[in-house]
């Protein structure tokens, strides 16, 4: 609650904020008075938080993949073009992946979990970092529950997000 009143009126991305945890994050952004554009890969997803989060404040959206580079590369093309600067950008795009044994699980979809919880924040927080450096202010918030124990039958989950808690912690000193 505090670093919402200390962000208000700023421009704010949130990834997978059509749903869950992104979802709540965007509406309280846009309580509290912030203009927020969401990304999510499901355009119908998109067209239903439009409609509904509208009531509440500056809402934009764009479908985007944070796993696919040119996706993400769009995403932020269309922060510059929108606002020319971004004050926080949220990571919250995120799923559970594979879910068994590790002897059981499907190898493609242990890497999808991979691919979007950990490449998807490498690739939007190295974009959106750029434009940060630029404007020489800007805070990245990365969702990384989940990676400092055991929790068995989500190995990629545990993984991934275990990966995003060391990205950030590096990330952290290379852009203070």
């Amino acid at each position: 609650r505090r670093l919402l009143n200390k962000i208000m009126g700023k421009k704010i991305i949130v990834t997978g904020g059509s749903r869950g945890i992104g979802k709540a994050i965007a509406e309280a952004f846009l309580k509290n008075g912030d203009e927020v554009l969401v990304v999510a890969r499901k355009p119908n997803e998109l067209e239903v938080i439009q409609k509904e989060f509208s009531q509440f404040g500056q809402i934009y959206t764009v479908q985007a993949d944070v796993s696919e580079e040119v996706a993400v590369k769009n995403v932020a093309d269309t922060t510059r073009g929108l606002w020319g600067e971004v004050d926080v950008l949220v990571n919250s795009a995120g799923i559970y992946g594979a879910i068994g044994t590790v002897t059981d699980v499907n190898p493609v979809e242990w890497k999808k979990a991979l691919e979007i919880n950990l490449f998807g924040t490498f690739l939007m927080a190295r974009a959106i970092a750029h434009l940060m450096k630029e404007q020489k202010n800007g805070v990245i918030i990365n969702f990384a529950g989940g990676g400092e124990g055991p929790f068995p039958n989500f190995t990629s989950y545990v993984a991934s997000k275990g990966g995003v808690l060391r990205f950030t912690e590096t990330v952290a000193e290379e852009l203070k």
